[in-house]
């Protein structure tokens, strides 16, 4: 229970004040330059899915059932975590560079769009808190990095909205925090030092975990997808308009990862049984109701954030609440099924399901006729049901000869 509490209250710290942030952001700079910053927020993160190639649910999962090898675990993530990274960035920097607008703009985005893909670099590093419950010391840091994110870019929107420095000041305080992860995570094992894996061992660790990388990749497109799509096809004004609500439901979800990282190690070390366990029913129960609290709090708590926080710029957005609650509840649902299949190494399972929530996606938006902003939250609440029900077969099935042998 001690540890729920640790690692609820990380989650807690970490996502109240990326929220305080979100809001100082969506108020100062107002729906266009804000759907600027989100836009460029969301393209950064799909760029690092390359950069995670799995590593996040894979390390929780392998040191969790292997912790003595939990230097070489780590140490090899890590090290194909940094290489991955530095080759996005140089990708990344160029397509912006090519990007027809002003430099000032191309500067911003840059920065923040590289504060995200290093921020990813911490987050695997925070991982290995999890997977040996060392959730105090996960705590800690979260805390102290996360203060000096939201002193140093709250207190940029708050007296000067210039991208750019608030951009610069996004870079500095994200490179701290993984640094200070990673530190960190050095010291986990005593006794068996983490060494970097050579350039000949990268391509052996990366085929170990292709179909997890697989599995990740269509995992944060299926996230975010709508969040690419909305300033090509209604405009930057509406993008902001949409994103204040997305970004508010993509941090919610951060609370998945709280029960996750209490149950997958647990499941990964009971390992798959001939019927429905008492610890699946648990995660399954807690994952559903994690998503009921959630729609509820957003169909009730959306307008007051509008007319409080956002602004009356924001107020077309109250009309997108009840699809973002829907959405959040299919999305917890669907994200507890996913972790049982994940504790138990399923996750071929899981790219079946993935592929499946980017099917629906793509043939809805080609489907509808009068696609609207408002509708989006909506298709992407169909998708992710249509996983979830895959998803619930298998966990039921997953003794059956067939699935496991696909598995």
């Amino acid at each position: 229970m001690l540890n729920r509490f640790y690692i609820t209250l990380s989650l807690a710290i970490r996502t109240s004040i990326s929220l305080f942030v979100l809001m100082l952001l969506a108020r100062t700079l107002g729906p266009r330059q804000f759907g600027l910053v989100a836009t460029t927020f969301a393209y950064a993160t799909i760029a690092s899915l390359v950069t995670d190639f799995g590593f996040s649910i894979k390390t929780l999962r392998d040191i969790a059932a292997n912790p003595a090898d939990g230097s070489n675990l780590l140490g090899g993530s890590l090290c194909v975590k940094i290489l991955l990274s530095s080759a996005v960035a140089l990708v990344g920097t160029v397509c912006v560079l090519l990007v027809p607008t002003d430099a000032a703009t191309k500067l911003s985005c840059l920065m923040l769009g590289g504060g995200v893909i290093i921020a990813a670099i911490g987050d695997l590093a925070l991982t290995s808190f999890r997977a040996i419950g060392q959730y105090k010391r996960e705590m800690t840091i979260t805390l102290q990095t996360s203060a000096i994110y939201g002193i140093s870019v709250g207190s940029l929107c708050w007296v000067n909205s210039d991208l750019i420095w608030i951009g610069l000041a996004f870079l500095v305080s994200r490179t701290l925090y993984s640094i200070t992860a990673v530190r960190h995570a050095l010291k986990l094992f005593p006794g068996s030092a983490i060494t970097a894996q050579s350039l000949r061992e990268v391509p052996a660790a990366m085929n170990g975990a292709w179909a997890w990388a697989v599995d990740s990749g269509f995992s944060y497109i299926n996230s975010q997808v709508d969040a690419l799509i909305v300033a090509q096809l209604f405009g930057l004004t509406a993008a902001g308009i949409y994103l204040s609500g997305a970004r508010l439901v993509q941090s919610s979800l951060a609370l998945l990862s709280v029960l996750a990282a209490v149950h997958v190690p647990a499941l990964a070390a009971l390992g798959p049984q001939s019927r429905l366990s008492p610890l699946e029913r648990r995660a399954i129960v807690e994952f559903c109701s994690l998503g009921a609290l959630l729609a509820i709090g957003f169909l009730v708590g959306g307008p007051l954030v509008t007319r409080f926080a956002l602004g009356s710029q924001y107020l077309p957005a109250n009309a997108l609440w009840p699809g973002f609650a829907a959405f959040l509840f299919a999305k917890c649902a669907a994200a507890g099924l996913g972790y049982i299949l994940s504790a138990y190494g399923f996750v071929k399972l899981r790219v079946g399901g993935q592929l499946m929530t980017t099917t629906t996606l793509f043939v809805c938006l080609l489907a509808i006729p009068s696609l609207t902003v408002i509708t989006l939250p909506w298709i992407m609440c169909a998708s992710t049901t249509v996983t979830g029900i895959f998803y619930l077969v298998c966990v039921i099935c997953k003794t059956k000869e067939m699935v496991r042998k696909w598995a």
